[in-house]
């Protein structure tokens, strides 16, 4: 099953540029159109009955699939709007993501639910909000909402262009007309001209207020012991990099930029699962090569600890690590200025 994940993930991202694949790439392209039907339909069917709630709506979504950083960025809009007295609630569906969030906002409540209009009744039923975020809501055609925010992956955009299945687009590039605010996430790990790429925003968009956002990194965790250290302990060192994510790409940049050594890279899809046998492969080959320093996201450590527990005694010369990273809007003083401002109107 996994290797049929990566066909499919390599024909959609055009990694797979062989001839003999073309047949597949042809078939999925038609699918992709059926796709835009699709989407199309239930848009306009959604537009005629949209439901409207009486507590304010913020949406933070995407048009691709990945992570973009929808879910820290929903961290800290309900952070800032705790600080600022409003009572708030997020909306999300079960992922590692959310699990990141339940544990670092000990005091706003998080409804994790798969139908987002039921999961706005229950949070407006047990917790009154003055606010609701709506984590991945872009998509939420039926639902009228106060503020839409999108987040794009500046290092990959848009993929190649293609809606699902031939390509990552959950809509056509035209749906961020609908954004209200549109932030470019990893801005200082783009390899092309981020201007080129607001210019095309804008023409899509022209009065849309764009912010720019990265990832900062904080510390490490150590994963046997759950301690914090310094992350200059790795700089200068051979380290295994191993993660499961979208975008593994942006945390080789992340750790090249920190002066980490990467001697050995594994690389998995976007939420994947691990078994135990994963991890002693990972760390068997790190004996080999003589590396002692293993390095994970934050993300994937929600999955590895539980195996960790199980191989910890079989490698103890090994420290295993998840890179801890905090995003970072900047001129966030303008920013949280404009989202308040949609409520102040």
């Amino acid at each position: 099953m996994n290797n049929l994940k990566k066909f499919l993930f390599n024909l959609i991202t055009d990694k797979n540029t062989s001839f003999w694949v073309l047949p597949f790439k042809i078939v999925l392209s038609l699918f992709s159109f059926l796709y835009f039907i699709i989407i199309k339909i239930i848009f306009l069917f959604c537009s005629f009955r949209r439901k409207k709630f009486k507590v304010k709506i913020i949406s933070i979504g995407n048009i691709t699939w990945g992570g973009t950083g929808k879910t820290p960025l929903a961290k800290n809009i309900a952070e800032y709007l705790k600080e600022k007295n409003y009572s708030v609630a997020i909306l999300g569906r079960f992922s590692d993501e959310i699990s990141l969030l339940s544990k670092k906002l000990k005091d706003i409540p998080i409804v994790i639910t798969c139908h987002k209009k039921e999961g706005i009744e229950k949070a407006i039923r047990e917790y009154s909000p003055d606010i609701i975020i709506l984590d991945d809501g872009f998509q939420q055609w039926g639902l009228e909402k106060d503020l839409d925010i999108v987040v794009i992956d500046s290092l990959n955009p848009f993929g190649n262009g293609w809606l699902i299945p031939r390509g990552i687009l959950r809509e056509p590039i035209s749906s961020l007309k609908r954004a209200d605010i549109l932030v470019l996430n990893k801005v200082d790990l783009i390899k092309i001209d981020l201007d080129s790429l607001k210019e095309l925003l804008r023409k899509i968009n022209p009065n849309v207020p764009i912010f720019e956002a990265l990832y900062v990194p904080k510390y490490l965790e150590n994963l046997r012991n759950g301690k914090k250290e310094e992350l200059d302990i790795l700089r200068e060192k051979d380290i295994c990099l191993f993660s499961g994510i979208a975008s593994p790409e942006s945390l080789r940049y992340t750790v090249e930029k920190l002066g980490y050594k990467t001697k050995l890279v594994f690389e998995f899809l976007d939420h994947y699962l691990y078994k135990e046998s994963d991890l002693i492969e990972i760390c068997s080959r790190c004996i080999k090569e003589g590396i002692k320093e293993l390095l994970t996201t934050e993300k994937d450590a929600i999955r590895l600890k539980p195996l960790i527990e199980k191989v910890s005694e079989r490698f103890v010369s090994l420290s295993i690590f998840s890179l801890i990273v905090e995003l970072e809007i900047l001129d966030s003083e303008k920013f949280y200025a404009r989202l308040l401002t949609f409520f102040n109107n």
